[in-house]
């Protein structure tokens, strides 16, 4: 749990970024609307806005990769937080008969009785990860279906402007 913590800290700073780059690329779509709508006339400029268009759309891929990632990051995540709490109630069945601060540590088991003790002391900081990831995932869910609403308006928006 104590190596889960330390992961989630440094995972939990990666968020800012993805989010970051979901308004990213909105706004790069939505400057290349703006770019495309300015052009005027036939020949060249039509090339040229069915150009941005494509750019339009390439950007939205891109935009739907990232939470493909995401989702796939999620899972790992639930699949290993799911492991580390069968193991953890394993062990803490196990601890429960071993970690005492009162009676006397029988002879021989004083290591076990240490760890056990140590075991009991990381939960809190472990479950306010699990808790501060959960609701990073979340954000950025919630990032992305705001921003991938206002993509497919922009994407709508271009492709009106191509017929």
């Amino acid at each position: 749990m104590s190596a889960f913590t330390t992961k989630a800290d440094a995972a939990l700073p990666k968020f800012a970024a993805v989010e970051q780059r979901y308004h990213d690329i909105t706004q790069r779509m939505r400057a290349a609307l703006a770019r495309k709508q300015s052009i005027y006339g036939g020949g060249q400029a039509s090339v040229a806005r069915s150009r941005i268009s494509v750019a339009i759309n390439q950007a939205a891929i891109e935009a739907n990769l990232l939470p493909i990632n995401m989702g796939l990051s999620y899972q790992s995540f639930d699949f290993q937080l799911g492991r580390l709490e069968r193991e953890s109630a394993r062990v803490s069945q196990g601890c429960a008969r071993f970690a005492t601060d009162f009676a006397p540590v029988p002879a021989g088991y004083e290591a076990l009785n240490a760890a056990c003790l140590r075991f009991f002391e990381v939960p809190e900081d472990y479950k306010q990860r699990v808790s501060d990831l959960r609701a990073a995932f979340l954000k950025a869910e919630t990032i992305w279906n705001t921003e991938r609403s206002e993509q497919k308006q922009i994407v709508q928006a271009s492709n009106m402007a191509v017929q």
